[in-house]
């Protein structure tokens, strides 16, 4: 479903917190093992310090990796100085936001970016005195283009997130 303001059958909100970027992955977009992923050591034996990716994917059978790093506002993305790491440990990044905060021209070629949103049916709200509940909706506002892993960081990647299935069972879903 496209946003559509006019559409009075719903009420949308383009309000998305960084939590509500994670309920939509993990309840409405999980096609697959994602891991929530923060304070990781990879690349700290090369480089000497880590990086912290928001959400990672493997595909073991495809041996695919997609990073998944989400934005709460404009300012947040504009801050940020160290995605352009991130490219080392992935065929694919992807920038998730509430719609408008990143623009498709902020990004160079290749570089994902989805848009996030909430929408209620309005007839919710009469449904004895029950809290609505939001359903998240997405747009592919600039689709990814797939460049080449080095097999090292793939192996330590794997290598990595199964000791992390093992310790931090609430980081994978």
């Amino acid at each position: 479903m496209y946003y559509n303001p006019q559409d009075t059958r719903y009420d949308f909100d383009t309000e998305v917190t960084i939590e509500d970027i994670k309920t939509f992955f993990w309840r409405d977009h999980n096609k697959g093992a994602y891991f929530s992923m923060f304070e990781t050591g990879v690349g700290r034996v090369k480089t000497g310090e880590g990086v912290r990716f928001d959400l990672i994917r493997i595909d073991p059978r495809k041996k695919y990796v997609r990073i998944f790093e989400f934005k709460s506002s404009r300012a947040d993305f504009l801050r940020d100085k160290k995605w352009e790491k991130y490219l080392a440990y992935c065929n694919t990044l992807t920038f998730v936001c509430g719609r408008d905060r990143i623009k498709k021209d902020d990004l160079p070629s290749g570089i994902g970016l989805m848009w996030v949103w909430k929408r209620k049916r309005k007839d919710q709200e009469a449904l004895k005195g029950l809290e609505p509940l939001w359903e998240y909706e997405y747009e592919w506002v600039k689709k990814v283009r797939k460049h080449d892993l080095d097999r090292e960081v793939l192996l330590d990647l794997a290598m990595m997130l199964m000791f992390r299935t093992i310790w931090r069972k609430d980081d994978v879903f």
